[in-house]
Parts: structure tokens; C-alpha cells; sequence
């Protein structure tokens, strides 16, 4: 008599996840978006020599400025608020300490003016210590080493700058930058004076704003001058604007930009780009 074999009993299916999986399932790392985001705004404003750079940054409140070009004899005469005079990495270490130990609650802005002329005074200071170190090389001949040197610190301390719990604007002088095409043609751009190959990209994305600073005709008044702050990129001129609030702001002030922000923040529409 021939013997029937009894299937193989199936196994049960797994019952599929009908729950969302709970948090603590996941790694600490892992924590949700709007989580640890940055309460403060980081500026960075560049343009010609004499465009205002300096006088529109002592407008915020209550602000402490990191002096690097002895800039302020007429800045200063309506400026309110405080100010540390950088000469060298030493200066900005102690200065960048302070900040960071409680300095920041302190005040409400903190202006580094200018990243420009601080390249110079900190390549200055490291020619210094190595002239001591080793007499026989020359103050004034800075080597790879040396540029490269002074590039990372300038890319460590602004990275740090941003990061500190306090507002930021670092102010910039304007460079120009040409660019051959294969036809002959040239294209040219104007970058925050930084440099170094690289160097004025690198540091433009720190900031949550790169904005330039210009001195323009008014239609009413030909023969005179006044400033508007631009994040559009036009006529070769680069800028960024996470917030999207600057645009073409004309006789700018940081009370006006300020405005502008707070009114995005709260989804409002922003009304202080308006145009002379």
C-alpha cells in the first residue's frame, strides 16, 4: 500500500510592523531636524574701500567690534558700543576666548572689521615668529608654508567665529577676479577680498548672508552718492541669502536688515528692499 507524506507545515508569517518604530529605537546620534538650529544670523559685508562697510555695521545693537584697521575715525563719531583692538593671532585668541567664556552674553553683535586687513597683520605674525626662530629667513619673504599657514588659521578662527552663540558680521574689502574663456573673452566677478586659491569661496560659505556694499547714483541727485547692500547676483558681483530677505536694500541699516529677517522668520512679507 503506497504511503501519502504529510506537507511540511508552513511556518507562520511574520506579522508586519503596525506601529511607528518609537524613538528610543534609534541611535542618540539621530535626533530631529529643527533640533540644536542656530538662533543667530552671520554676516558677511564686502565692497570698495569707503563704501560703508564699517558705519553700517556699527548700527546693530549693542555691538562689540574686533578692530583690525583702525577704521572707525568716522564710523565712530555716532557709533555706540564697545571695541578690541586686534594686532595679531595673540590679540584674536584672547579676544575669541573671552567671547566664548560668557563674553557673548554680553552684547548682541559681535563685528570682526576687517578679515581683510587681519590676513595681512596674521601672516605678519607668523613672518615675526619665524624670524626669531630662525634668524636667517627674511620678515618680507613668505614662503608656501607660510601663506598656507595663515590661510588654515584665518579658515579655523571664522569657522569658529560663526559657531559662537552671538550675531556676526565680518566685514570685507572687494577683489576682482578674471577668468579667460577658451574664446578669448574674459569674464569678470568681484569676491570678498580673501586670499588664496579658494579661499574667498571657503569662507563665503560660512555665512547665512554675503552681501556687497556699494556707493551708487541717485536718479534724484546725480551728483551725489548713496549705499545700497545687495545679495543679487548681478553685473558680476557674488552673493547668498539663506533667509532670501535682502535682495536690493537701498541706505541700509542693521535695524533694516534685522526687520527683514525677524519678518521672514514669521512668514511675513519682507518690505525694505525697496528701490530709490
Amino acid at each position: 500500500m503506497a504511503t501519502t507524506t504529510e506537507p511540511a507545515p508552513t511556518p507562520p508569517r511574520r506579522k508586519k510592523r503596525t506601529t511607528p518604530r518609537s524613538k528610543s529605537d534609534l541611535p542618540s546620534e539621530i535626533t530631529d531636524i529643527a533640533d540644536g538650529l542656530s538662533q543667530y544670523t552671520s554676516l558677511l559685508i564686502f565692497g570698495d574701500p569707503g563704501s560703508g562697510k564699517t558705519p553700517l555695521a556699527l548700527t546693530a545693537p549693542n555691538p562689540i567690534m574686533l578692530e583690525c584697521d583702525r577704521g572707525l575715525k568716522a564710523a565712530a563719531v555716532k557709533a555706540k558700543g564697545k571695541k578690541w583692538v586686534i594686532n595679531d593671532y595673540n590679540d584674536l585668541t584672547k579676544a575669541y576666548e573671552f567671547m566664548r567664556n560668557g563674553g557673548c552674553k554680553k552684547f548682541d553683535w559681535l563685528i570682526f572689521d576687517s578679515l581683510t586687513m587681519f590676513q595681512d597683520r596674521g601672516l605678519d605674525h607668523i613672518m615675526d615668529d619665524l624670524h626669531a626662530a630662525k634668524p636667517h629667513r627674511e620678515v618680507w619673504a613668505a614662503d608656501r608654508g607660510e601663506y598656507g599657514q595663515n590661510m588654515n588659521r584665518i579658515s579655523r578662527f571664522i569657522r569658529d567665529l560663526v559657531d559662537l552663540p552671538i550675531n556676526v558680521i565680518v566685514t570685507c574689502t572687494a577683489m576682482v577676479h578674471e577668468v579667460e574663456r577658451p574664446d578669448g573673452s574674459t569674464v569678470t566677478s568681484y569676491w570678498p577680498t580673501v586670499r588664496g586659491v579658494g579661499m574667498p569661496q571657503k569662507i563665503s560659505s560660512y555665512f547665512d548672508i554675503v552681501a556687497h556694499l556699494q556707493q551708487v547714483p541717485s536718479k534724484t541727485k546725480p551728483d551725489q552718492d548713496y549705499p545700497v547692500l545687495s545679495t543679487r547676483r548681478r553685473d558680476g558681483w557674488y552673493a547668498r541669502d539663506r533667509f532670501g530677505v535682502i535682495g536690493r536694500m537701498p541706505r541700509p541699516t542693521m535695524a533694516k536688515v534685522i526687520a527683514a529677517i525677524e519678518a521672514n522668520k514669521q512668514g511675513n512679507p519682507d518690505t525694505t528692499t525697496q528701490g530709490e
